[in-house]
């Protein structure tokens, strides 16, 4: 027999008590109880998103470089809350995972992400149950020149930048 309890609260004691009785036992009969005590876990949150993201021309044509600040307030396991991947979202569309909590980083292939190239990326992290934090900083996509060519690093310096998710600046 199993039975899932729901509703309860965090950091709390419980006590479950399971009654047999035989449907022909006369009301003097007592019925065999089995307890047990047991105390709820308490309420972890989500993880914290990763910081500082940023995108810039990758290291071969036709790719991006991201990166950003991995999570390093990382509670004790099994905690969980603890940080077991980084999944990549390109304008609010999830296009990657990377399954190491301490990674500061992945190259993107242009060519695997659509035909049209994303303008914005955003990154999360994921624990190992599958809880995902909220998005991080918004970092604006870097444009190629026509030819497929980095434009020089002066432009590439205007280009690059992070944005304010809260003034779209």
């Amino acid at each position: 027999l199993q039975v899932q309890l729901q509703g309860l609260s965090p950091s709390t004691i419980y006590r479950v008590s399971v009654r047999t009785k035989h449907p022909k036992a006369v009301l003097e009969q007592r019925p065999v109880e089995r307890c047990i005590d047991f105390k709820t876990l308490p309420k972890i949150g989500l993880p914290d998103p990763p910081t500082h993201v940023q995108v810039e021309i990758g290291p071969q044509p036709g790719t991006l470089l991201v990166s950003w600040q991995p999570v390093i307030n990382q509670p004790k396991p099994p905690s969980r809350a603890a940080v077991h991947s980084y999944l990549i979202y390109a304008d609010g569309k999830n296009i990657a995972q990377v399954p190491q909590a301490t990674a500061d980083h992945v190259v993107l292939r242009l060519s695997d992400l659509s035909d049209d190239p994303p303008i914005f990326i955003t990154v999360r992290t994921k624990t190992k149950e599958g809880s995902v934090s909220s998005d991080s900083n918004v970092a604006r996509v870097p444009r190629t020149q026509p030819t497929g060519v980095p434009p020089p690093p002066s432009v590439q310096q205007q280009l690059l930048g992070t944005i304010d998710p809260t003034t779209g600046l």
